[in-house]
């Protein structure tokens, strides 16, 4: 999607079809109900945004705390340090409002792609973090190592991980695949499901709640299991995985 908006207040109030893009989760309880558009007023933010990785800085994130932008975008640099996804499909990040995400990804299948952070939820990195232990001892999400920084990153890193295969899929097309990407997904399922189980003996109580929508969403939340410091059999062959497919 990129863009840059006019003004800090300006918003899209349309739907996504409206504005061409498309979710890479695919999880039918996002509703987005807008999309910010204007530059972020903050000098430090649009910097460190521009330095994780993002495309023109940071726009309509204005609503989130400085802290808690900087936090989120020193945690994605350090991810694009290792996988470089930033760098292989141009990326812009927006504030965004609806109900049922956090944050979320979409591209507009013109080569780009878009993280969305919910301006209310992802507001505070602190309460982020407090509200990922929850989401830790109900098995919504994978299991990681427990520290501050890593609750207050899980968000971020799945959403990269959407990131990361949506980069994988587009290296895939300019190499000759000609598959859809829900095809291109499915068979990283297999490859990644099946190595945890005949490698490192998985079974179905490792994998979270929320991984088991679809094979987008397993991808993405095996991603934040192999990269938040307590990696289990998922995790551990999404590591394979990453390795024997690397970006860069």
């Amino acid at each position: 999607m990129g863009g840059r908006g006019s003004s800090s207040s300006s918003a899209r109030n349309n739907t996504l079809k409206d504005a061409g893009i498309s979710l890479l989760g695919g999880n039918p309880a996002v509703i987005i109900t807008s999309i910010l558009d204007g530059q972020d007023k903050r000098k430090d933010v649009n910097d460190i945004s521009s330095l994780a990785g993002f495309v023109g800085g940071s726009y309509g994130t204005d609503a989130i705390d400085t802290q808690s932008m900087s936090t989120y975008m020193l945690h994605l640099h350090r991810l694009e340090k290792e996988y470089g996804a930033l760098g292989a499909v141009p990326t812009s990040i927006h504030g965004a409002t609806g109900r049922g995400f956090l944050a979320a990804v979409s591209e507009d299948g013109k080569g780009n792609a878009t993280l969305l952070l919910h301006v209310g939820h992802m507001k505070n990195a602190a309460k982020r973090a407090k509200g990922e232990i929850t989401a830790q001892q109900t098995h919504h999400h994978m299991p990681i190592d427990g520290r501050l920084t890593s609750r207050a990153g899980y968000t971020i890193t799945h959403e990269y991980g959407h990131l990361v295969q949506h980069a994988l899929y587009q290296r895939a097309l300019k190499n000759g695949y000609n598959g859809t990407e829900e095809a291109f997904r499915q068979r990283a399922f297999v490859s990644i499901a099946s190595s945890a189980v005949r490698k490192y003996g998985a079974t179905g109580k490792d994998l979270s709640n929320y991984g088991r929508n679809n094979a987008a969403e397993f991808f993405a939340e095996s991603f934040a299991n192999a990269n938040l410091g307590a990696p289990n059999a998922f995790g551990r062959a999404m590591q394979d995985y990453l390795k024997s497919n690397p970006l860069r």
